[in-house]
């Protein structure tokens, strides 16, 4: 239980950072004032900004809930259920398993 909190807690702070990232070029977007002076200064922060939250992204895809490696008892029914459908079917119209 622990560990899944704790990874619950790690995206929920990366996807926060990722908001925030995205807030603050919203911001710097709104304060540049259109000089050619800041222009420079405003297309780097938008260019760390974007290298920032793609790398978050990036991150953020790893995250997969932990379970044990053996097989339960969901799987064994499931495989119970395929194993009762036929595989074989006729025609090309609605499936209907062949008689045998």
């Amino acid at each position: 239980m622990t560990e899944n909190r704790s990874a619950l807690i790690a995206y929920l702070a990366t996807l926060g950072a990722i908001v925030g990232l995205a807030l603050a070029a919203a911001i710097v977007c709104m304060v540049f004032d259109g000089t050619e002076a800041q222009l420079a200064k405003v297309i780097a922060a938008l260019a760390f900004i974007g290298g920032a939250i793609t790398g978050l992204i990036g991150v953020i895809g790893t995250f997969r809930p932990k379970g044990d490696s053996g097989s339960s008892q969901a799987d064994a029914n499931l495989a119970t259920l395929i194993d009762k459908v036929s595989p074989t079917t006729t025609g090309t119209g609605p499936a209907r398993p062949v008689e045998e």
